[in-house]
């Protein structure tokens, strides 16, 4: 976290938050779904918002906006919670931009749910549709 904070600051233009918790063995007790994906994207939003960073871009998942679907269920129940640690830190981030005042300061912030992620080689833009 301490690390993160000193990386924001006003003259940073734009911030790519893909971070997510790791089901490794060795990473379980610092990279939980709560702390990664709910307090970390928090604590990155409000770090974006006091230094005035024009765009947060938050990669999500593609299956956070349906709690009840089996895709879901079944990473939330692998993954410690990852799902609901997800969507409760897109929810916060929406709640903190939309405070009073926050909009007039010029920034804001977008959320890419991405499905499917795969471990083979990356395509590059033009394969984006």
């Amino acid at each position: 976290r301490g690390c993160t904070a000193s990386l924001i600051t006003r003259t940073t233009g734009a911030v790519i938050y893909a971070a997510s918790a790791s089901r490794s063995k060795e990473a379980k007790k610092s990279s939980n779904a709560k702390a990664v994906d709910r307090d970390g994207l928090v604590d990155v939003a409000k770090l974006c918002i006091a230094n005035d960073v024009p765009r947060l871009v938050v990669v999500s998942s593609g299956g956070v906006s349906k709690p009840s679907s089996a895709v879901y269920i079944f990473l939330n129940l692998a993954a410690g919670g990852i799902m609901d640690a997800k969507i409760a830190g897109e929810d916060a981030l929406r709640r903190l931009y939309a405070a009073p005042g926050v909009a007039e300061r010029g920034v804001g912030y977008t959320v890419v749910r991405p499905g499917g992620l795969l471990r083979d080689a990356g395509l590059g833009v033009s394969a984006v549709e």
